[in-house]
């Protein structure tokens, strides 16, 4: 991918977070296992910022933690200069939109009634939304490319198709950072780098700063211009995809060996002798 230019406005800030869980719940006084240990980092406006690592390395907890739904028991969230825990659950939806790995479909809503679903936090509790909120609606399944999908029950898409809904109903928070925890998790080759395309668009055309866990580094250096290494709920490496994504980080991280290769303006890494 084309390098983006810094645009010199953090959004998004980690400062030493650490999060644990009690290994029984029922006692007060049970041990505590350490998911997240003391995590910094910085994402700038604009910014597609990956963070790679093997299965059980804090990677949804520390999406969960950015977006609101988990507190950290040390360290700070920062939405700009606003502590994250000082913020309402309205007041945080209106800044961060997260995509879970996981959505399963219950009940056969039409497409665009998902979709506006995601403008709860401007509409309010009680209220019904209103001309100006479908129009923002139809607006960002457009801007997607799903704009035939609008009448389709959710039910019955495809997984892509589902994602890409999942991301419409995002964007009707109007946030300016938007998290995903593995959006290509369970897509095939295509609909994964659609997907992927379309998270680019977002931060490339409207500055939006996007978050996500990724499993294959090699998306990671397609897709992203900032990355992070983490393993073992610590981050041991930060930077640009191309200069942390290497033979000897891979072999770190996940104990394999890989060979790099460099084709055209593209970086990969290719797994050999397992």
């Amino acid at each position: 991918m084309r390098e983006r230019e810094n645009q010199n406005s953090i959004v998004l800030e980690a400062r030493g977070v650490s999060f644990s869980y009690k290994t029984n719940r029922h006692n007060k006084n049970g041990e505590s296992l350490t998911v997240l240990n003391s995590i910094s980092f910085k994402v700038a406006r604009g910014d597609v910022f990956s963070i790679i690592g093997p299965n059980g390395s804090g990677k949804t907890t520390l999406l969960k933690c950015l977006s609101g739904i988990l507190q950290p028991q040390n360290g700070k969230i920062y939405i700009g200069r606003k502590n994250l825990k000082d913020l309402t659950p309205r007041e945080i939806a209106k800044t961060i939109a997260y995509v879970p790995q996981i959505h399963i479909p219950v009940f056969p809503y039409r497409v665009i009634e998902v979709v506006v679903m995601g403008r709860a936090p401007h509409i309010g509790q009680f209220n019904l939304p209103k001309k100006h909120d479908i129009e923002i609606s139809y607006a960002k399944i457009e801007q997607l490319g799903i704009a035939h999908l609008a009448s389709r029950d959710y039910t019955t898409l495809s997984g892509g198709e589902m994602q890409l809904v999942l991301i419409a109903r995002a964007l009707t928070q109007e946030p300016e950072v938007l998290i995903l925890d593995e959006p290509t998790s369970h897509l095939d080759f295509k609909n994964s780098i659609l997907v992927l395309e379309k998270i680019n668009e977002l931060a490339n055309q409207l500055g939006i700063s996007i978050v996500m866990s990724m499993h294959d580094p090699n998306y990671t250096l397609m897709y992203s211009n900032m990355g992070a290494f983490l393993k073992n709920g610590r981050i041991h490496y930060i930077g640009k995809p191309t200069e942390i994504i290497n033979e000897r980080t891979i072999k770190e991280i996940y104990d394999i060996r890989v060979k790099t290769i460099t084709t055209g303006n593209y970086k990969w890494v290719v797994p050999f002798n397992i």
